[in-house]
């Protein structure tokens, strides 16, 4: 069977006392109910369950070891039964748990997937981590060199340095998820899940979001900014090494992404789990049945038991012949995602080659090497499809006629209308300044540079009902909300954008793209 996710951490704590006793009936009292739901097995079926047992169902094996080497105490659980959906698919979830010191017991949680008959075969299936994870983290607390927990950490403004520090320290061996806030209303956006990202992600990463949007600025100043992470956006930061410390090695997820992607929580699972079973195991299931057949066969030896002793010789050699079956899926598994990643590289590296600064650490495309507004409200559609922006003919046309010369301005302005605006107006955050939040004019202001007005002047509109009305979705619109730059009659420096919000659809509709309008 081929591993999927892995575990690997220290139960407990050096101020409080732990036996394994106590680690095993959490473990019995989750595989009593999850037995339950899997086959309906009796509970006296477990009554032997902290010392070893066999069950063997038609849906459902559970198979426990108990043992004690070198004066320290172990335990192991398989448990492996047939996928709800393709009955010759199983899946199989092993702990064990092995006394380290200082009070602590490690534990080694691995969830795999095979075909029953041996094949190698494609298939599609969601999975998770055993909920049993987060379970041991809270109630005997964990660390991997640093604390785990099956919440997220808040970062505040006053603990960035730490974090940073605990970014780019060499000790740490858990990736970190970071999770900003929106410069806005100072919150993540809404298509995420914080807690659960932190609750998914117990025992293989640590989870950090911001309080504000305040930390993430602060932590640009510390990283640098092909390291920085803020307005919303989540970041991957991989444990650090000489060789994998620039930034294109630490995935970054804007906004915009996030949303389109529609099960991110998911797919950020997938991908630490995928890695997480190259973590080199400490005492895993098998090892503990290692353990215990070798000491049984020492025993049996000394009594000179020789048809029990061929017995556990059988049973060792079967054993032997499935780890490497299980070895040879694993070896055609990964060859699989060699090619991919090969096939990625080089899709990477063509990238990489296209920049025109590849001697930076940032090897970012940079918005605003336009050639025209035109190109610019171009670029904008291309990037944003599925966009909630409506950009009228009008507008288009006096884009192709407007000579203002700093193009990347437009740009910004349409990104700012379809995330921050339209965030502000449909949640309500642009009717009054609360609790230190953003206004609209703030916002516009820092992030494009440029200054936003709420409305014009009744008698201009008046006037100029050619200019700032027209007609949408079969009514007429007023084009009274826009944004500008500069208000000399120099067609270089100056730029007006008008538009609409239409509350019923939630749109924003655009109108005039050009120099000012008629006043």
């Amino acid at each position: 069977m081929r591993p999927l996710y892995r575990a690997s951490f220290n139960l407990g704590n050096k101020k409080s006392d732990l036996s394994l006793d106590e680690i095993v009936e959490v473990v019995k009292s989750w595989s009593v109910k999850t037995s339950h739901k899997l086959a309906r097995v009796r509970n006296k079926s477990f009554d032997n369950f902290s010392t070893g047992m066999a069950l063997s169902q038609k849906n459902l094996e559970v198979d426990t070891v108990r043992f004690v080497s070198s004066g320290k105490d172990y335990f192991a659980l398989a448990l492996k039964h047939p996928d709800k959906n393709n009955k010759n698919l199983k899946w199989k979830t092993t702990f064990a748990f092995g006394e380290h010191d200082n009070n602590r017991y490690h534990a080694e949680i691995m969830v795999s997937n095979g075909w029953d008959d041996g094949r190698l075969s494609p298939v599609k299936f969601s999975f998770g981590r055993p909920g049993l994870v987060p379970k041991l983290i809270n109630q005997f607390g964990a660390s991997r060199k640093f604390e785990l927990s099956d919440s997220s950490n808040i970062l505040t403004i006053d603990n960035v340095n730490d974090f940073a520090q605990t970014i780019f320290s060499q000790k740490r061996t858990l990736p970190i998820v970071y999770v900003s806030a929106n410069n806005f209303y100072d919150e993540p956006i809404k298509t995420i899940n914080p807690e659960r990202i932190a609750v998914n992600l117990a025992g293989v990463a640590h989870v950090f979001v911001a309080d504000s949007r305040f930390p993430s600025f602060k932590l640009e100043k510390i990283v640098g900014k092909s390291m920085s992470c803020y307005d919303g956006a989540v970041r991957l930061y991989w444990p650090i090494q000489a060789e994998n410390s620039g930034s294109m090695f630490h995935p970054l997820w804007a906004p915009q992404r996030i949303t389109d992607m529609g099960n991110f929580e998911d797919e950020l699972f997938k991908t630490i789990a995928f890695f997480s079973t190259g973590i080199k195991p400490k005492i895993g299931y098998e090892e503990v049945r290692r353990l215990k057949l070798t000491a049984d066969i020492e025993t049996l030896k000394e009594k000179n038991e020789i048809a029990e002793l061929a017995d556990l010789f059988a049973l060792e050699n079967d054993n032997l012949k499935k780890q490497v079956v299980s070895l040879e899926d694993r070896e055609m598994d990964h060859l699989e995602r060699i090619k991919e990643l090969e096939y990625k590289n080089s899709s990477l590296i063509s990238v990489i080659q296209s920049c025109k600064k590849p001697e930076e650490e940032s090897c970012q495309p940079v918005i605003g090497d336009f050639d025209s507004v035109e190109e610019a409200v171009e670029k904008f559609t291309e990037l944003y499809p599925k966009s909630s922006l409506e950009i009228l003919g009008r507008a288009y046309k006096s884009a192709r006629e407007c000579q203002y010369d700093k193009p990347e301005h437009v740009f910004k302005t349409l990104e700012w209308l379809e995330n921050a605006y339209l965030e502000m107006r449909t949640s309500g955050n642009d009717k009054k300044k609360k609790n230190g939040s953003t206004t609209l004019e703030e916002s516009c202001k820092e992030q494009t540079g440029m200054t936003y007005k709420a409305n014009q002047s009744e008698v201009t509109m008046g006037r100029n009902k050619q200019d700032y009305f027209t007609t949408w979705g079969g009514k007429n619109i007023c084009l009274e909300e826009h944004i500008g730059k500069g208000s000399s009659f120099d067609p270089k420096s100056t730029l007006r954008i008008a538009f609409h919000y239409d509350s019923d659809s939630k749109k924003v509709v655009v109108g005039y793209i050009g120099m000012h309008q008629k006043n």
